[in-house]
């Protein structure tokens, strides 16, 4: 809850609606800043541009449908990408021409609650 007349990080980030990179600067070090990164230039060049959508969360999506999350945590300095379990055909056609680095980045980097479903 806001202190005194201070407005929350949600409602600062609401009023200015963030950029990821924004986040990344803010939050993150070392490695994991330079991961992140990596990260949003190589979805950029997918010409998925991440969305503002809540406090430290900006929205991914592919062909206009919304595919997962960028999350970064301020408190520890770690970020996460959230994927949904399920695509559409033309987006699982997508990935599956990537790299195996890139499948096994996406692999190895899903939310604990989506391993257990695949």
């Amino acid at each position: 809850m806001a202190e005194n007349g201070k407005k929350s990080s949600y409602k600062e980030q609401k009023a200015d609606k963030p950029k990821v990179e924004d986040g990344i600067n803010n939050y993150l070090k070392d490695n994991k800043k330079q991961d992140a990164v990596e990260f949003v230039d190589y979805i950029k060049s997918l010409k998925m541009t991440p969305q503002w959508a809540s406090t430290n969360s900006w929205a991914l999506s592919y062909k206009s449908k919304r595919v997962g999350y960028i999350k970064i945590n301020d408190k520890t300095g770690d970020w996460e990408l959230w994927l949904y379990a399920l695509y559409d055909d033309s987006f699982n056609e997508f990935v599956s021409k990537e790299s195996a680095d890139v499948k096994d980045y996406f692999s190895n980097n899903r939310p604990v609650r989506e391993l257990e479903k695949a």
